[in-house]
């Protein structure tokens, strides 16, 4: 069930990524790349539990990489008001 949900939130991420490549905005791009190889890197740890630290650990990265364009977008946004 776990596999699952993992395997349908990356398939989303990649969409979002795609789209967001389409778009070309590269704040966008950047969060969506990171959201991908997040949920890749979580399902990849539950598919090989031998390698889960590895991929723990690029999940973590990818996450931090996801959260500081997210928060510079935050706080533009706030500034124009």
């Amino acid at each position: 069930m776990l596999l699952n949900l993992l395997t349908a939130g990356a398939a989303c991420a990649l969409g979002a990524f795609l789209i967001a490549l389409r778009i070309g905005e590269p704040g966008r791009v950047q969060r969506a790349g990171a959201l991908f190889v997040a949920m890749l890197s979580l399902m990849l740890a539950v598919i090989f539990p031998g390698a889960e630290l590895f991929f723990g650990f690029v999940g973590i990265v990818a996450a931090i990489a996801y959260a500081i364009p997210a928060v510079r977008s935050i706080r533009s946004t706030s500034e124009d008001e």
